[in-house]
């Protein structure tokens, strides 16, 4: 079963979890099952129109699925995907 690892600043809203497991066969059906699990999230990472935060980048065993398909980039049994929040500094 696909595994999204939740980061840290998110991890509150997730009730704890570091690692959730999801099923689907895309990132969009894997952050829908997230969501069902912790409707808390929601906010964290999708905006008003239900589109994933732009501030959010989501990796596919270490590639952007902005590169890929986006929400559609197809996830096998196997694999993790990786929310990583831009940062910012001065």
């Amino acid at each position: 079963m696909p595994q999204i690892l939740i980061p840290a600043i998110l991890r509150a809203q997730a009730d704890g979890q570091s690692v959730v497991n999801c099923s689907g066969q895309t990132v969009g059906e894997l952050l829908t099952h997230l969501l069902q699990q912790y409707p808390a999230l929601l906010p964290g990472l999708m905006n008003d129109s239900q589109q994933l935060h732009s501030f959010l980048n989501l990796f596919v065993d270490g590639r952007n699925i902005r590169d890929l398909d986006q929400l559609k980039t197809l996830v096998a049994e196997h694999q993790t995907i990786l929310i990583v929040p831009a940062l910012a500094g001065g």
